[in-house]
């Protein structure tokens, strides 16, 4: 493959009749999506690092390969990870076939680009099956979040936003120091601007399930976080439910 980098996040068995049905994606529509995209941050109630390299094979179709490593899995390992059979979907597809919820359908038409694509995942050489990975990139390709899902009309999961890397740098990431090993006043912002961004994706994530256990998670990693009070006061709520 040649091309070897890394990624997490969703996706759900496929039919061919289904495939079939949605449209293929446009020479420009690759050409775009083509590059690496990657995240490093809190997913659920876990730290993840994902990293996703979409490029053209010699048949010329879209195909993406990667890999992805939680928290919980022992240094040195990771899922490999390779998306394929990439289709274009509509805001229609996207809301009445797919029923995706949490990303709304409508922007697939207007501001968002809708990609479904076969996801496959292994560990160790043992493959864990396919899956459908249904995702939303910004007009300008340099973002998309990701919603996993079984099969056609099946509740999925959110997954978290990778984004493009520009050049060699990344978009997210922390930077590094400099030689005389002393950070900079724009590298001081820059980490404290990914600790806000890696807090606010860790906070969407507890928002979104409302579990008691999610929020003092959060305040376990950020007691004096933005959220903080918030968390403390839900948490206090439940106990007198």
């Amino acid at each position: 493959m040649g091309k070897f980098l890394v990624n997490i996040v969703a996706a759900g068995l496929i039919s061919s009749g289904a495939a079939q049905a949605d449209m293929s994606l446009s020479e420009q529509d690759k050409d775009q999506i083509i590059g690496m995209y990657s995240y490093v941050g809190p997913f659920r109630d876990m730290m993840i690092n994902v990293e996703l390299e979409f490029y053209k094979n010699d048949d010329n179709k879209l195909q993406a390969g990667g890999k992805s490593r939680p928290k919980r899995l022992s240094e040195g390992q990771w899922f490999a990870e390779e998306l394929h059979t990439f289709r274009r979907l509509s805001a229609k597809e996207w809301t009445e076939e797919w029923k995706v919820t949490e990303l709304p359908g409508k922007p697939c038409d207007e501001n968002r680009v809708c990609v479904s694509a076969v996801w496959d995942s292994s560990l160790n050489g043992e493959k864990s099956g396919s899956k459908i990975r249904l995702m939303q990139f910004d007009p300008d390709f340099s973002s998309f979040q990701s919603y996993t899902v079984s099969r056609k009309g099946e509740p999925g999961y959110l997954g978290v936003i990778l984004k493009k890397t520009v050049g060699a740098q990344e978009t997210i990431g922390a930077p590094s120091k400099p030689a005389d090993g002393i950070e900079s006043d724009q590298t001081q912002a820059s980490l404290a601007s990914l600790q806000l961004e890696i807090e606010l994706e860790f906070w969407k994530s507890v928002e979104r399930d409302s579990e008691v256990s999610l929020y003092q998670a959060y305040l376990d990693k950020f007691p004096d976080g933005v959220f903080a009070p918030i968390a403390k006061l839900r948490i206090q709520q439940s106990k007198t439910e």
